[in-house]
């Protein structure tokens, strides 16, 4: 237990000052994992009427990442947004476009963004605030 604690400690402080693409890219890696493990005809099941297929909560999620690249400064197409989580429905289209280019791009580019930038996220602050 205390060689966690101490292997834990020690990834924090490798990972200290590199932002949030650790964290991103973990989180990342974790949803293509399920993606992967989630057999392909589940992938229109509902598990009620009016309410998001499993595909279209991976790419809602999906669709969330890039709209957080977006907000910290990496370039994004957003027509891939555009109703993606009606037009993405198949397993292999799914975690294609999670992995898709602009998470890569925001890998390469993350050195060049401005890490001061002030970020505003869509009605945080009501959200926040009640």
């Amino acid at each position: 237990m205390i060689a966690a604690a101490l292997s834990c400690a020690q990834t924090s402080k490798q990972q200290y000052g590199e932002g949030w693409l650790p964290e991103f890219n973990y989180t990342g890696h974790e949803l293509v994992t399920l993606a992967e493990a989630t057999p392909a005809a589940k992938y229109s099941w509902r598990p009620a009427a009016g309410v998001r297929s499993i595909s279209e909560v991976y790419v809602h999620i999906a669709v969330a990442h890039l709209f957080f690249l977006r907000s910290v400064g990496v370039t994004v197409d957003a027509s891939k947004m555009a109703n993606a989580e009606k037009k993405i429905t198949s397993k292999p289209e799914v975690i294609a476009f999670f992995e898709g280019d602009d998470r890569r791009r925001s890998q390469r580019n993350y050195p060049k963004l401005d890490l001061k930038k002030k970020v505003h996220f869509v009605d945080a602050d009501r959200l926040l605030m009640g």
